[in-house]
């Protein structure tokens, strides 16, 4: 085996690593806004479907407010409030993922502030929706 065939080797055992990895991050993920979600809305998110809508956003060169809304996934018509839960748990999420998934520090500069406007505008529809509730 040649040195090249070696590193280049390497260098994929070192990707399967970090996918590996984000797997797992994406599986605590829903681990813990599971836990936090009404009953009713326990169990809608599985490891496949995240890890492909957190790849594919992650992968985008520009992403707007429309392919930021697609990471809600399985809980886009979820409560508000479990929305802001699973939405604070991706804001961590990305800020965690390697750097080389994405396709520029520029492109995870611009993902982190879309991750963070949709989460501004889920906070203020939960705290909407709170209000709008009559006082006990």
């Amino acid at each position: 085996m040649d040195d090249r065939h070696l590193h280049s080797l390497l260098a994929e055992l070192g990707k399967l690593k970090k996918i590996r990895t984000v797997i797992k991050a994406i599986s605590d993920v829903i681990l813990l806004t599971d836990r936090m979600l009404p009953r009713a809305e326990r169990g809608r998110m599985n490891e496949i479907q995240l890890t492909s809508l957190v790849l594919h956003f992650c992968a985008k060169p520009a992403v707007n407010a429309a392919d930021t809304r697609l990471l809600l996934g399985p809980l886009e018509h979820a409560s508000p409030a479990s929305q802001v839960v699973f939405a604070n748990a991706l804001q961590d999420l990305h800020a965690a993922l390697p750097d080389e998934l994405m396709p520029s520090a520029q492109a995870r500069l611009q993902q982190k502030a879309a991750i963070t406007a949709l989460l501004n505008q889920l906070v203020a529809a939960e705290e909407a929706s709170y209000e709008a509730q009559p006082q006990r």
